[in-house]
């Protein structure tokens, strides 16, 4: 088992519908993020404009 150095929280699903969070979605969409490389593109893309 290898250990995530994603900084966002690991995605778990259940069907009781108790614990419902609404950034639940948010989450889902950062791990599409994550995994097609769009989150590195876009830390590439906004370099320049971060401060030293």
């Amino acid at each position: 088992m290898s250990k995530s150095t994603s900084p966002y929280p690991l995605l778990s699903a259940d069907g009781t519908g108790t614990g419902v969070v609404s950034h639940a979605g948010a989450t889902v969409i950062l791990r599409a993020a994550e995994k097609t490389g769009l989150i590195s593109r876009l830390s590439e893309a906004l370099a320049p404009w971060r401060k030293p």
